[in-house]
């Protein structure tokens, strides 16, 4: 993770230091809905970085099956596809607030796992502080599952489940120093599609190595939003003619804050694919983000899988998150970025990332 924080070059104490977050992000695949191999979206001083891979359908690159697997039952469907990518940003110089950074890698399942990171501090820090996550790497490329596994976990999962909660903040003794509980958690479900049942015979015992950026800031005045949405779209006549799946009405997930000049960033995210199905599916995401602005006044998270020619299946999503909103007594900066992002992998077979300028 690259610096955030720059203190200016003068020195002593009440000097401007600067914090730069994220309030949300988020991607859509410009032509068919997929499993998820990798996201990773993360910020530095002037650009995000940002890739995401779908798995074969996306990158066109075919892993070699196992001695002894039946291709009939592990099928892949090469394609090229893009990524739509977008993240807003946010930044803010000020005299009435302090930053800090850190980050947090877990390996984890559907029953999840936690880790403590104590985090230094840059700034005057106030009566209130919290965490934000301001950067996310979830990467399923971890080997094949088990020794007679015939399904190889570089090419993704069906997620049922990603969440990822930055809490328990407190300020350590030396009031220079926080320390942040980063909690997540990955289920897989199952395609129940019959030239998959690879995939199927393994995804109980998938698991994704998660990377958290957290901002940690402490100022005077604070307030917690929890949110939580859901939505369902109806199959249609899958998979050539789906039914529409049109975006959430965001006057219907308010935001509603008095705090002025304020930091904005999720402390939690907790998104649940295909829950009033009892057959165990996992999600074909077509599209997957979240974000929140307190000037528009609106806190979202949302997901759809519509995907003609593709679709097997209905969707339905249920989010919960916590906002947090804090006082950073000064001008905020608010942006924008954008852009479609080829699926690519490089000469190892990592995903290739890409800058995007702030």
């Amino acid at each position: 993770m690259n610096v955030l924080l720059l203190a200016t070059a003068l020195f002593g104490c009440g000097e401007p230091v600067q914090g730069l977050w994220l309030e949300g992000f988020g991607f859509e695949w410009q032509y068919f809905n997929h499993r998820l191999s990798h996201f990773e979206v993360g910020l530095q001083q002037e650009s995000v970085s940002a890739a995401v891979i779908g798995g074969t359908s996306t990158t066109a690159v075919v892993s070699d099956l196992p001695e002894g697997c039946d291709e009939e039952f592990c099928q892949e469907f090469p394609f090229l596809d893009n990524a739509l990518v977008q993240a807003r940003w946010a930044r803010t110089e000020t005299r009435d607030a302090a930053f800090g950074e850190g980050t947090a890698s877990l390996v984890v399942d559907s029953v999840g796992a936690s880790t403590t990171i104590e985090v230094p501090l840059s700034g005057r820090t106030g009566s209130e502080i919290a965490a934000i996550i301001v950067g996310l790497n979830v990467d399923t490329d971890q080997g094949f599952v088990a020794e007679d596994s015939c399904y190889a976990s570089v090419q993704g999962w069906h997620p049922r489940r990603i969440a990822v909660d930055v809490s328990s903040v407190t300020l350590l003794e030396d009031k220079e120093t926080a320390s942040v509980e980063v909690t997540a958690a990955f289920e897989a479900g199952l395609s129940l599609e019959e030239e998959r049942a690879c995939i199927d015979e393994v995804a109980g015992s998938a698991t994704a190595a998660v990377v958290v950026d957290v901002l940690v800031v402490s100022g005077k005045e604070a307030e917690q939003h929890v949110i939580a949405h859901s939505l369902a779209y109806e199959a249609g006549n899958t998979p050539l003619s789906p039914a529409e799946q049109p975006e959430p009405d965001l006057s219907q997930r308010a935001l509603d804050t008095s705090i002025e000049d304020a930091l904005v960033g999720f402390g939690a995210m907790d998104f649940a694919f295909h829950q009033t199905e009892t057959d165990g599916r996992g999600a074909y995401l077509r599209s997957w983000s979240l974000g929140a602005s307190s000037v528009e006044g609106w806190a979202s998270g949302h997901a759809s899988n519509y995907s003609p020619g593709t679709q097997l299946s209905g969707f339905d999503y249920t989010f919960e998150g916590r906002v947090e909103v804090l006082a950073v007594g000064a001008p905020v900066e608010r942006g924008v970025v954008s852009a479609s992002l080829p699926a690519e992998l490089d000469e190892e077979g990592l995903p290739v990332v890409s800058e995007l300028g702030l």
